[in-house]
């Protein structure tokens, strides 16, 4: 048998990807950090054995102990519409 590509966590579960349910049904990953939606997932995966997939999933939704907090562009302020002004990430989230 042939092996397959090994993906890190980071990808394998980053938001976007898909997945099955046990009925079949096909899910999209998605994750709304600093949200109470947010809090609620963080709080409840606080206590959670730390695999590969729990440490790519809390670092989606932006986990920060109990609470879910924004990412902030690297270097620069933010305009309202998520620009970046000045800074070596051009506008990218980190």
């Amino acid at each position: 048998m042939a092996e397959k590509d090994k993906k890190s966590a980071d990808e394998k579960y980053a938001d976007g990807t898909t997945y099955k349910d046990s009925e079949g049904k096909t899910h999209r990953r998605v994750s709304s950090p600093g949200t109470p939606r947010g809090d609620a997932y963080c709080a409840r995966t606080v206590s959670q054995k730390r695999t590969p997939k729990v440490k790519a999933r809390r670092k989606a939704w932006g986990c920060s102990g109990q609470k879910s907090v924004k990412r902030k562009a690297a270097g620069g302020m933010m305009r309202g519409d998520g620009i970046c002004r000045k800074g070596k990430t051009k506008g990218r989230m980190v």
